[in-house]
């Protein structure tokens, strides 16, 4: 089972998503997420991969370049703390060849209203 978190960087807010259909990513996806009313410029799609992340609510995500890795950094501020934070990173640059590493401090999104 893959998860995803969709992210609106503008909002610094995410919405968890499981169980997608094979189909989700086909067409206007973005219609299909709980940001549908929201402007699409900010929006991305991360996948959770299980060996990537330190529990529900921090994980990283990464693309090579030529002197390692660069990695995001994923947390639901309200539920990890910077310490936490701190020594995933840490323990990700002592077993993996970081280069660079950038860190999304994110809400849980809700409806407005909520």
């Amino acid at each position: 089972m893959r998860n995803y978190w969709l992210i609106n960087h503008r909002t610094k807010q995410y919405a968890p998503i499981h169980n997608i259909e094979n189909d989700f990513f086909d067409g206007d996806w973005k219609e299909k997420t709980p940001f549908a009313t929201e402007d699409y410029i900010d929006l991305d799609c991360q996948t959770v991969w299980p060996d990537q992340k330190a529990n529900e609510y921090l994980f990283y995500s990464y693309d090579l370049c030529r002197d390692g890795m660069r990695v995001g950094v994923f947390y639901d501020e309200d539920r990890v703390s910077k310490e936490e934070v701190n020594s995933f990173i840490s323990t990700l640059r002592r077993k993996q060849d970081v280069a660079f590493s950038k860190n999304y401090s994110l809400k849980l999104y809700t409806q407005k209203g909520e």
